[in-house]
């Protein structure tokens, strides 16, 4: 029994081998690899994408925000003036409406002090016809 293996059969054994590792490598491990790495391109590449687009959606979402505020800002001060000049007009208007009210107070106060005159002197002139009455009947003879 030989320790040492024959060379000849030994190379003849790998000669196979070889051949079938080339094989294998060209028809299947090459287009593997190739595949792999353009999916790993493509995922990367993806992903570089999404991290772009991130950025760009972080900038454009500020760049709203800014302007959100600039006119939440300018409606701020849109509102104070238009609420100023509603108070304006609204103490132009109430002022108006207490001097034609006061008017109405002189007018009728005016009225009324008239006919309060009209009526004391009408009832003056009723209770002296009226006491003569009394006083006529009171006495049984018409006094003057």
């Amino acid at each position: 029994m030989e320790i040492f293996p024959n060379p000849v059969f030994a190379a003849l054994m790998v000669l196979p081998f070889l051949v079938a590792f080339g094989g294998v490598t060209v028809i299947l491990f090459k287009p593997l690899y190739a595949y792999l790495e353009e999916r790993k391109a493509a995922s990367e590449g993806a992903r570089h994408e999404a991290d772009t687009l991130r950025h760009e959606i972080a900038d454009r979402r500020a760049e709203i925000d800014k302007r959100l505020l600039a006119a939440r800002a300018e409606i701020a001060g849109l509102r104070a003036e238009i609420r100023a000049k509603a108070v304006a007009s609204e103490a132009a208007l109430l002022s108006a409406a207490r001097n034609a009210a006061d008017a109405d107070v002189k007018v009728a106060v005016a009225r009324i002090a008239d006919e309060r005159a009209r009526a004391s002197s009408e009832l003056r002139a009723q209770a002296s016809t009226l006491g003569r009455s009394i006083a006529g009947q009171v006495l049984g003879r018409e006094v003057a």
